[in-house]
């Protein structure tokens, strides 16, 4: 029996197979019915001890996470395998204009502090930068004068090095 509930795990290993029983409560003929019988199930059993860590069908609103766990996770970082995983769960989705304009109308506004652009300047010192990135970025500036102010005020400040 593979569970993955704590609470069940655990209540299953103190009390054993033999204090549990398995009972199909209904049987639901359609898939966008099944949260709001879930939700029924949930509801129709209040006050009990179930084995439903939040009281919400389908969701985890009215979950509390325990403090212990909170502070235990609290300060980790991700291990390098687990960023790698992640970026490779992103890799080729794209998302939508919609969804661009919307993140980018949540950043308008907003200031990076002096400390954080001296640390995001002292992780890109001396980072390589590929020819290709250098290439769009030499077209993109074609025509503007060498040493023109405006480019700093805009960002383009920093150090390329060749690849």
């Amino acid at each position: 029996m593979g569970l993955t509930e704590t609470h069940l795990q655990r209540a299953w290993v103190v009390h054993g197979e033999a204090a549990f029983e398995y009972v199909v409560l209904e049987f639901v003929e359609r898939l966008e019915h099944l949260l709001e019988r879930e939700q029924y199930w949930i509801d129709a059993y209040p006050g009990r001890v179930l084995y439903n860590s939040s009281p919400t069908a389908g969701s985890n609103l009215g979950f509390k996470m325990p403090e212990a766990v909170v502070a235990r996770r609290r300060g980790t970082k991700l291990s390098e395998s687990h960023r790698v995983a992640f970026g490779f769960a992103r890799k080729g989705v794209h998302n939508t204009p919609e969804h661009n304009a919307k993140i980018s109308a949540g950043k308008m506004g907003h200031s990076v502090s002096e400390e954080t652009r001296a640390k995001i300047a002292e992780v890109n010192t001396g980072r390589p930068v590929p020819k290709e990135t250098r290439d769009k970025i030499r077209a993109s500036l074609a025509g503007r004068p060498t040493h023109d102010i405006s480019t700093q005020a805009r960002g383009f400040h920093g150090r390329f090095q060749r690849v």
